[in-house]
């Protein structure tokens, strides 16, 4: 069988543009995917670091509410213990004007409803609402030290609140005890994790990973660095994705600050691109199919072709052999010998249109001595005219 090139260059060029649209529709859609699922896990992962500090702080409110029952009941010498106690940065006792009776840092007198930030806090005395936090801000006396506040009404019928502050300081160290079970069990898609590590040093306090080389690294205490991460480098935008390899695997990543602490959510790349490699080989081997079918039809189309040229020009072939025969007989039929007399001379030629025409001329003398000759057009072309023609001329000389 016989296929032409140039149909099977189409065919192998139009089989690589449908795979590499294939692969890049497929591949960008399962990083939007991926970007979205980074996006998703590193925003539960804050949530879930802002929770796990309100909860503490409400329980620490509630207990110091349920203990006080109102305003009136608290001294500066209690609240100064109770910040002891709690590792508390600061503890503002509320009266039902919304006015700090009490206070560690705050002036007292200080009108709660005179700032945006602290104004958020008198929702707590309107009775419907016992509990309010914020996310870690610049304290008001001054902005550079970021801290957490919540708010606990106390419990009816007295009126007021308290708002404890509580400094990124203090949780240096102690996120490495909440998180350290999160980043170890949670997990970003199917092979996804997080890394949580001091941001100053580097160490690594928790990973999530599963493999043997992620337990050794927070066993040993290794740095981001020696897993493959350049702090340096890293995007300063949260939202930033970026591309790092950790424990000889290229992932897509994510990281934030928070508390001191580096949070990278990451997904090995193979993960990201799985499905579409998976897609495209699909598609290669259901288009490979289709071209090899075409292929095959294409080849047997073509020697089809072929064959039915073959038969034609045999065809061809034949009928002019006919025609050349029958081209030879009819001009055998026609008189090649012309006289020279004295009084007169005759010569004609004939050429014809086609092989075999139906145009004649003949002479003969009568045995009366007149020369008779004639010159005949007959209707028509090709063997039947030549037919008609050899016919003509026996009737006119038998007559």
């Amino acid at each position: 069988m016989k296929f032409p090139l140039r149909v099977l260059a189409f065919w192998a060029a139009v089989f690589v543009l449908a795979l590499a649209v294939c692969w890049y529709i497929s591949s960008r859609m399962a990083r939007n995917k991926a970007e979205d699922l980074l996006l998703a896990s590193a925003h539960d992962m804050r949530e879930t670091f802002e929770s796990s500090v309100d909860l503490l702080l409400f329980y620490q409110g509630n207990a110091i509410c349920r203990l006080y029952k109102s305003p009136e009941n608290m001294s500066n010498e209690e609240v100064g213990k109770l910040m002891l106690r709690y590792g508390l940065d600061e503890l503002n006792v509320v009266n039902s004007e919304g006015k700090v009776v009490i206070g560690a840092l705050a002036n007292i007198g200080y009108d709660m409803g005179s700032n945006p930030y602290t104004a958020e806090f008198n929702r707590l005395l309107d009775g419907k609402t016992t509990h309010f936090s914020q996310l870690f801000r610049g304290a008001v006396e001054n902005p550079a030290i970021r801290r957490k506040y919540v708010g606990v009404a106390f419990p009816p019928p007295a009126k007021g609140y308290i708002q404890i502050g509580f400094g990124e300081e203090r949780l240096r160290d102690d996120i490495d005890y909440w998180f350290a079970d999160q980043a170890r069990d949670w997990h970003i898609g199917e092979t996804g994790y997080y890394i949580i590590a001091k941001d100053e040093t580097g160490v690594i306090d928790s990973c999530g990973c599963g493999s043997e080389d992620c337990a050794r690294a927070c066993e040993r205490g290794l740095t981001l660095a020696e897993i493959g991460f350049d702090a340096a480098r890293a995007p300063k935008d949260l939202n930033t994705f970026f591309i790092a390899n950790f424990f000889g695997t290229d992932c897509l990543c994510l990281t934030e600050v928070k508390c001191f602490h580096r949070i990278i959510t990451a997904i090995p790349l193979a993960e990201v691109y799985g499905g579409s490699r998976r897609i495209v080989i699909l598609t290669a081997l259901i288009l490979l199919g289709i071209l090899v079918l075409v292929v095959i039809f294409t080849t047997r189309l073509s020697d089809l072709v072929e064959k039915l040229k073959g038969y034609i020009a045999s065809e061809r072939e034949h009928q002019l052999k006919e025609l050349t025969l029958a081209k030879t007989i009819q001009l055998s039929a026609l008189p090649f010998t012309f006289p020279k007399e004295s009084d007169y001379a005759i010569f004609a030629k004939m050429v014809t249109a086609r092989e075999v025409g139906g145009d004649f001329y003949d002479f003969f003398e009568r045995p009366d001595g007149k020369v008779i000759f004639l010159v005949a057009d007959v209707s028509g072309k090709g063997v039947p005219a030549a037919l008609f023609m050899m016919r003509a001329k026996a009737i006119l000389r038998s007559a």
